[in-house]
């Protein structure tokens, strides 16, 4: 993560802050991880000005992956708007673009002034929900054909 030039923290302290900022008192601080309202998934990370914060209970090499690539999507966003909009072409209309716009911690996503606005946070958490996913699942995979390398961080990576 230092080499991406993004900052970023693991500080719990500071990603309560941030999540009580996003979220307001609905969330649950609890030992196990930070909930929002009535759901059962931990925030494991967030986007926020320029800089990642996580929950360094939850923290996963997919959440860092997932958070890095909030930033890149503002990146393509914001230089490349034809390549956003191929993008919105291909994925609005799929099973997680559906998920994220039905998640209760996205529902707030429709507060947001003019549909445009709502539609490009949508496809920047699906961008960022695969990315984060995809990685996950592609080091559990190669853990399982490799039983004899050992991470000494395995729980911090998956």
């Amino acid at each position: 993560l230092n080499k991406t030039g993004v900052p970023w923290t693991k500080n719990r302290e500071e990603f309560i802050a941030i999540a009580k900022e996003n979220y307001g008192d609905n969330i649950r601080v609890e030992s196990s991880g930070i909930f929002y309202g009535n759901t059962n998934r931990p925030l494991q990370g967030c986007y926020k000005n320029g800089k990642m914060y996580f929950d360094p209970v939850t923290f996963n090499i997919g959440t860092a992956v997932h958070e890095y690539t909030h930033a890149w999507n503002a990146i393509i966003q914001n230089n490349f708007p034809e390549l956003w909009k191929q993008g919105m072409a291909l994925l609005e209309n799929t099973k997680t673009w559906k998920e994220v716009a039905n998640d209760e911690c996205y529902k707030r996503l429709k507060e947001r002034k003019g549909e445009d606005a709502v539609r490009n946070a949508i496809l920047d958490e699906v961008i960022a929900r695969i990315s984060g996913n995809t990685t996950k699942e592609e080091i559990r995979k190669a853990l399982l054909k490799d039983k004899d390398y050992v991470f000494t961080t395995k729980k911090t990576l998956l």
